[in-house]
């Protein structure tokens, strides 16, 4: 477990460099970079994992415990850290600061409150799927070979 917590640890470190990198070319240029970010990098997460799981477990059972206890460490640290970064970044205190004023600023700042909630859900929906259609695989397999 201690590879996968270093792995973990790192794609979540990862994942947040590249929001907080999005943001502030979103606050210094404003284009819409930083939401392709938040929806594409939850999943790009999740399927870059997929593919190092598989690598190491191929098909056995300790894959699905080992995809849960994955998913709980990801969900824990999300939470930690979207509301440590969140706190800092609605206090200004964050990397990129945010704009505040005015009604065009209304909701600045509110991706790092969002984000958690996305790089929790995409994964966990991603390896639901994943898991479906591998068991959708196995019954087919196992129809046409009787």
């Amino acid at each position: 477990m201690g590879t996968d917590t270093m792995l973990i640890t790192l794609m979540q470190i990862l994942s947040w460099a590249v929001l907080t990198l999005a943001d502030y070319i979103e606050e210094t240029t404003s284009n819409d970079f930083l939401y392709i970010t938040e929806f594409a990098l939850p999943a790009l997460m999740a399927v870059m994992y997929m593919i190092f799981q598989t690598k190491i477990h191929g098909t056995s059972q300790s894959r699905v415990k080992n995809a849960l206890s994955v998913l709980g460490l990801w969900t824990i640290e999300n939470i930690l850290l979207g509301i440590l970064i969140m706190s800092f970044a609605n206090n200004n205190r964050w990397l990129v600061h945010q704009k505040t004023g005015g009604f065009e600023n209304f909701l600045n700042g509110i991706e790092y409150g969002i984000f958690p909630f996305l790089n929790i859900m995409e994964p966990l929906i991603i390896f639901l799927l994943w898991g479906i259609a591998g068991l959708i695989y196995k019954k087919i397999n196992s129809v046409n070979q009787q």
